[in-house]
């Protein structure tokens, strides 16, 4: 085949391509440059797509390309727009910090307190979702001959600063529950404080961090804690634990 003939086909496939609608194909300009070191770098170029959140598992991505997927630090998982993507997942160590959307805060096993800086990944978010897939640490004072501590978080304790004065303060275990904050422009903080263990507890916890544009409806009005969509369901406390003896938080 000759050089000719090659260009012919690149020029006609990639017209196809723009005639069908091939997502994130757009029209050639009139005068393209179809030497050799070129032809690779227009097809690239011309492949244009949005980081939408993107599912790989039962985890939430956002799709980037493979080379910014790496560049960013996140783990590439399945693809996305059509093929052309990856669904890259982003998780946070204690004392890290990120401006991704969907990234998750794990920990498998924690002696010493733990802090992640969240930053907004837009100027257009206003709200910062924390989804607690799983969340263990101690709970809070249960000795009844001191009632003034009774129901606090005085061993354990986790916090997310927030406008309008952040999160409240909560202990023990809130698998399954979710809260909402006001996203910061100094970035938010979310914090663990770690005490003596001297129940044996494994603290633990997996956190998903969505990140909400001001208006978006599924970030929940300004200023709720939580937002509940389904038309039905249960509604519980924070360290609601039908496995073990519960103590209603203080606050």
């Amino acid at each position: 085949m000759t050089y000719k003939m090659r260009e012919g086909i690149l020029v006609l496939i990639l017209y196809i391509g723009t005639m069908v609608g091939i997502p994130g194909l757009e029209a050639l300009p009139n005068e393209v440059d179809l030497s050799p070191p070129n032809r690779a770098r227009l097809i690239f170029n011309i492949i244009k797509f949005e980081n939408d959140p993107c599912g790989t598992g039962s985890m939430v991505g956002t799709c980037y390309t493979s080379e910014e997927c790496s560049s960013r630090g996140g783990t590439a998982g399945g693809s996305c727009a059509s093929g052309y993507g990856t669904c890259c997942v982003f998780s946070l160590g204690c004392g890290g910090t990120t401006s991704e959307n969907s990234t998750y805060l794990e920990v498998t096993s924690r002696t010493t307190d733990c802090a992640y800086t969240i930053c907004r990944c837009s100027t257009n978010v206003c709200r910062i979702r924390l989804d607690f897939l799983n969340f263990v640490i101690n709970g809070p004072e249960m000795a009844d001959d001191n009632p003034n501590s009774y129901g606090n978080c005085n061993t354990d304790s986790f916090t997310v600063s927030g406008n309008q004065g952040g999160s409240p303060v909560i202990c023990g275990f809130n698998t399954g529950q979710h809260m909402i904050v006001e996203a910061q422009d100094t970035c938010n903080t979310a914090f663990f404080n770690i005490g003596d263990n001297t129940a044996g507890v494994t603290r633990t916890w997996s956190i998903n961090v969505t990140q909400y544009e001001c208006g978006d409806e599924f970030g929940g009005p300004p200023g709720c804690l939580q937002y509940l969509t389904s038309t039905s369901g249960f509604v519980q406390s924070f360290n609601y634990n039908t496995r073990t003896t519960a103590v209603h938080l203080a606050d």
